[in-house]
């Protein structure tokens, strides 16, 4: 633009211009956003390879080699209930390795459990990027919807839903019971304590940072948060949810209502 920035006149010429720039950069960002999010709702995925697959175009492709690995893990965490410490010893002392694991863990195991791809499933969006400027990506607790496609890759899927479903309660009863949890079972006040009423299922505690600063916190079904209204699948299993969500300051005024009523009954709760 021919500008000198020895010149004072042109510091506000700059000043514009760089505001200009930037509001361009966030448009930019909010257009990229929502074709990604279109992709991921018509079943590209988005990511890097992981144990047992790898991304190539969008699409999932089998490893076989790897998958026996992911394989031997369900085994040995569900129908021979060892522990993940336990696991990960294992496998370090078997020489198992892989390309895609530094070194086994317990957070390494817990990671392979929880992942819906190894079932066929397919979640994106676990992850977001708040702040189109610096691009620093943040785990995903709620402030962004995420997209999960059910059966997204059955004919690939490395193990089968009934063993996926018992490693699942197998987790949530181990995390009940035990001090080993998951990153997200203890994280708020009632995680794993709260059923919808809806649909039976869990509620999960879902942060939003206001733009006046503040920040808004409710708990909402997985059901609905996964899969959003009621809805037949192609394979004719039903899933989401049209439960409400509840914020966290009227479900503590529940609690703390419920236990007083229980106080003042005490007597006659006992009794029956």
């Amino acid at each position: 633009e021919r500008l000198s920035s020895l010149d004072a006149s042109s510091e506000m010429i700059f000043s514009m211009m760089a505001a200009i720039a930037q509001d361009e950069s966030r448009k930019t960002s909010e257009r990229e956003k929502r074709g990604q999010r279109r992709q991921m709702e018509k079943g590209v995925v988005f990511g890097r390879d992981m144990l047992g697959y790898s991304v190539k175009g969008g699409k999932l492709f089998l490893k076989e080699d790897e998958a026996e690995i992911v394989r031997l893990v369900f085994h040995k965490f569900t129908n021979e209930h060892k522990g993940t410490h336990v696991i990960a010893r294992e496998l370090r002392e078997a020489g198992i390795q892989s390309m895609r694991v530094d070194k086994w863990s317990n957070p390494v195991i817990l990671r392979l459990l929880r992942n819906e791809k190894y079932v066929g499933d397919l979640c994106q969006k676990k992850t977001y990027t708040p702040d189109y400027l610096s691009h620093a990506k943040k785990y995903n607790r709620g402030e962004e919807e995420q997209v999960y496609i059910r059966d997204h890759h059955p004919e690939i899927a490395i193990i089968d839903r009934a063993l996926w479903e018992r490693t699942q309660a197998e987790l949530d009863r181990r995390a009940q019971t035990k001090e080993q949890k998951s990153r997200h079972s203890n994280r708020y006040w009632c995680s794993g304590k709260v059923i919808c009423g809806v649909c039976g299922g869990r509620l999960a505690s879902r942060t939003k940072h206001l733009k006046v600063g503040a920040t808004y916190r409710a708990w909402r079904c997985l059901e609905a948060a996964n899969h959003g209204a009621p809805k037949m699948g192609p394979n004719g299993i039903k899933a989401g949810c049209d439960g409400e969500a509840i914020s966290d300051k009227a479900l503590r005024y529940l609690v703390a209502y419920a236990i007083d009523m229980v106080l003042v009954n005490r007597d006659a709760i006992i009794e029956q």
